[in-house]
């Protein structure tokens, strides 16, 4: 299989998932191998919150800022130090003689391995049965906020709307990007196709701020069903930008079905699109 093939460049195990029934059986009893447990059990939530360019001569760098936060549903004192295990092996294989230390911050206390250069860092930090890892200088104090008790993001109301046009309660797989996430990805899209040009950071940011306010937020997830995987994508627009656009997205007329019989039976799926183009004034 090509997941099995590209294992040994990205030196990850040739099997990934244990027997089905192992793993069953570790999510609901917690028998097994911690490694088979925290398979079985743990949900992955990955936050990009922008990213960040900077420029030295003539080159541009790029870097994301992206949280991973691992909900276990395992005991802190039984899994930490696999966790700690899987990191460190992580910070072995992709820095060169990495350094570990602890700190705290905020009363918060959280763990580093940084690069021999310190240019790149692994942080994490862990609260109740969850793991938040960062791959920059830490920002936990608001995922941990919302852990404890502040609002977060399943409070606002635009996300829970898009949660339940996406059918995302029964769906094994849900992302969200609101309106300020759109446009940090269109920034980072802009500063990723710059020609690193003085002016990259600004136009890049302009680009963002123009197309990113038509989008108010996005949605998408999957679910397994029958052997097949379903997904559900939800746009919304900004105010008003549906109105205008209404008028254009309307056909002239119903879908034409007559031409389906070019098609054989095995046929699946199929896409009819009708499209209206608009004539202006004084133009045939």
């Amino acid at each position: 299989m090509p997941g099995r093939r590209s294992a040994t460049p990205i030196g990850a195990p040739s099997r990934v998932s244990p027997n089905r029934w192992w793993i069953s059986l570790a999510r609901w009893t917690g028998i097994g191998s911690i490694d088979a447990v925290l398979f079985a059990r743990s949900q992955v939530a990955v936050v990009f919150s922008g990213a960040e360019g900077s420029q030295a001569g003539n080159t541009l760098t790029i870097k994301p800022l992206t949280t991973f936060i691992v909900e276990t549903h395992t005991s802190q004192r039984r899994m930490r130090a696999a966790v700690e295990r899987h990191l460190e092996d992580l910070a072995r294989r992709i820095y060169e003689h990495p350094v570990f230390v602890k700190k705290t911050i905020e009363s918060l206390e959280f763990e580093e391995w940084t690069s021999a250069d310190g240019t790149h860092q692994i942080v994490f930090a862990f609260l109740d049965t969850a793991v938040i890892v960062e791959m920059t200088r830490p920002r936990f104090c608001s995922r941990f906020e919302a852990r404890m008790g502040s609002p977060s993001l399943r409070d606002v109301a635009e996300f829970r709307d898009v949660r339940d046009r996406t059918q995302s309660s029964s769906a094994a797989v849900f992302g969200f990007v609101s309106q300020s996430g759109i446009k940090s990805l269109l920034q980072a899209y802009a500063l990723y196709r710059s020609d690193s040009s003085a002016d990259a950071i600004t136009g890049a940011r302009i680009f963002a701020d123009t197309f990113g306010g038509i989008v108010k937020n996005a949605g998408w997830s999957a679910s397994f069903r029958d052997g097949m995987v379903e997904d559900r994508c939800s746009v919304g627009l900004a105010d008003g930008v549906t109105n205008k656009l209404r008028p254009s997205f309307i056909p002239d007329r119903g879908p034409d079905l007559t031409n389906l019989n070019l098609f054989p039976q095995t046929s699946t799926p199929f896409l009819c699109i009708n499209y209206t183009i608009a004539r202006a004034s004084g133009l045939s």
